[in-house]
């Protein structure tokens, strides 16, 4: 029993510690976050031929380069919209329709950037919202952003609160222009997964009490 009490006491000092990283990580969120960059992209609507949606991922019309999860999110801010049709285009006349990006991992986002086709002048989405879901069915999804038109080459759209998901899915309800369109998606925002020392902590205070246990045990 004495072994049980003090083993309780360590986990929910552990547990505690684990909440206060990852409070720290919230609390830290638009300072530490980095870029990240979808490992698939679907749409409802697909133009199809040298427009395909895996273009809005593939960092083709960015100024620069970026390594996902390594890259600070701000440098996204100085990269420029090369706008060489390398982007995606949906049918034309779509003027509803999704597209999912799946970013491969749980991560805690805070802001999406968007490079626009045409300067931000034609033939994009517009009127969207932005949700953020752990699972590929939004089933738990949290709309986090909205968006009416793209009035720039590129638009930085931050969230109203933080979301942890693996998926982003841009919901459009109307057009700017004839055709659905986006040259580049790139999020931002930090890992997920619980603080890695306290998960230590935990498993060593464990440790600690079984042996201590073990000792008492022996002497006995």
């Amino acid at each position: 029993m004495k072994a049980f009490y003090l083993f309780s006491k360590v986990a929910t000092l552990s547990l505690a510690l684990v909440g206060l990283g990852i409070g720290q990580v919230h609390a830290s969120l638009l300072s530490n976050a980095v870029a990240l960059q979808a490992v698939s992209a679907i749409s409802t609507s697909n133009y199809g031929g040298s427009f395909p949606v895996d273009k809005t991922i593939d960092q083709s019309d960015l100024s620069g380069h970026y390594v996902s999860g390594v890259t600070a999110a701000s440098v996204i801010d100085t990269f420029t919209n090369l706008n060489s049709a390398k982007g995606w285009h949906g049918a034309a006349g779509n003027i509803t329709g999704n597209i999912t990006f799946d970013l491969g991992a749980q991560y805690t986002l805070d802001r999406i950037y968007l490079f626009w086709m045409n300067n931000g002048l034609a033939n994009n989405i517009a009127n969207f919202t932005v949700q953020v879901s752990e699972n590929n069915t939004f089933s738990n999804a949290l709309t986090v952003a909205s968006f009416g038109l793209p009035n720039a080459s590129k638009n930085r759209v931050d969230f109203n609160t933080s979301a942890t998901g693996e998926f982003v899915r841009l919901n459009w309800t109307s057009l700017q222009g004839g055709y659905p369109g986006l040259n580049e998606f790139v999020a931002g925002g930090v890992s997920a997964v619980p603080v890695p020392g306290a998960i230590w902590l935990m498993i060593s205070g464990l440790i600690g009490v079984l042996g201590l246990n073990r000792r008492k045990s022996t002497t006995i």
